[in-house]
């Protein structure tokens, strides 16, 4: 198991039971279970929005590179997105959790249909991106090598802001 992981925003492990409400706010409100779960959401969302504030850093491109649980299977795809480590931090998917390894900063998203698995890396050179994502859409096999070829690890960046 790989012994260096960083959280950098996780909701899949979230328990209402444990979530660290204000006690000045339960005692004066008495809240309802719904209001519990309202409260707590809010709570992520602020958080979430503090860390998209942290990791407010330019850099080039960035490429998405997904292994999709689809409810027709595992399927490898891409997106291209703007060049700023913040947007890293966004999602459709019901739960999240982005992480830095060892090498590099992922992600995780469940939703309905299955798990979704992501790596962020940053683009080299836009003129030969190319036939990277050739190489994604053919199915090809993501060696290390092959993504240093045509991208960086954008781990740097995130280590720089939190101290790693």
């Amino acid at each position: 198991m790989n012994k260096d992981i960083r959280i950098i925003w996780d909701n899949t492990d979230v328990d209402i039971d444990k979530w660290d409400f204000d006690s000045d706010w339960i005692e004066e409100y008495q809240p309802t279970d719904d209001q519990k779960y309202e409260r707590m959401y809010d709570d992520l969302n602020f958080f979430i929005d503090d860390e998209r504030a942290n990791l407010d850093i330019s850099c080039n491109k960035i490429i998405v590179i997904a292994n999709l649980g689809l409810w027709h299977g595992r399927r490898q795809g891409y997106k291209i997105i703007d060049g700023n480590v913040k947007n890293i931090l966004y999602t459709d998917c019901d739960y999240a959790k982005w992480y830095a390894d060892e090498k590099d900063i992922r992600g995780k998203f469940i939703h309905h249909d299955g798990t979704n698995y992501v790596l962020y890396r940053e683009i080299k050179d836009m003129d030969t991106i190319d036939e990277f994502t050739n190489k994604i859409y053919n199915d090809e096999e993501l060696t290390d090598e092959l993504l240093d070829k045509y991208t960086n690890s954008l781990r740097p960046y995130v280590a720089k802001i939190y101290g790693w």
